[in-house]
């Protein structure tokens, strides 16, 4: 008998396996798009690992997975609204492309504004650097307003994939005439 919710500390371990969370770099909201796709495991111990599947890929499930569960799947996608920056290592900041500064500004004005704050008030311009570099303390403030600003995201991420994994198993479970152990792929 499958279970009737998801196991979250194993779709943690998928997370870290597939290394979506861990990546250095934060892209516009097209880049960050994955497709949870349930599968068979013998190794796991309720036996559902999820594959993170990005846009490019996905159609290659459509022949794997009976129709209804591949509309399930594409509904419950998980999307970031994140624009570009990359944090390249430790204290190491460069904004991806020079003229999105002021999208990326705009959108940590909207959705963290303490850390926007830091940003306007810190650091000898009134807004980001297209680079800061760990040498350079006067930033310090900055870098520590856009590390939180990934932490963050990261949770907020993480919860978006509990989500949409937790509708796309409560759905599956519902489906009529279904043996969800011989229609997930292995």
């Amino acid at each position: 008998m499958l279970p009737a919710r998801i196991n979250t500390a194993q779709i943690d371990d998928d997370m870290n396996r597939s290394g979506i969370l861990i990546s250095d770099y934060w892209v516009w909201n097209d880049k960050f798009l994955y497709y949870l796709v349930p599968t068979l495991s013998i190794s796991q111990s309720d036996g559902i690992q999820w594959l993170f599947v990005d846009s490019d890929t996905i159609e290659s499930y459509r022949k794997q997975l009976d129709e209804r569960i591949f509309d399930i799947i594409n509904r419950y996608k998980v999307q970031s609204n994140v624009p570009g920056f990359l944090i390249s290592k430790a204290n190491f900041y460069f904004c991806s492309i020079p003229a999105d500064l002021p999208c990326l500004e705009e959108w940590i004005r909207e959705n963290y504004p303490e850390q926007y704050e830091v940003i306007q008030n810190f650091g000898p311009r009134q807004h980001l650097p297209k680079r800061i570099d760990h040498h350079d303390g006067k930033y310090a403030e900055i870098k520590q307003a856009l590390s939180e600003i990934q932490r963050l995201e990261r949770l907020k991420r993480k919860q978006m994939i509990y989500k949409s994994a937790q509708q796309i198993w409560a759905e599956l479970n519902e489906l009529d005439n279904m043996n969800l152990l011989e229609l997930l792929p292995r």
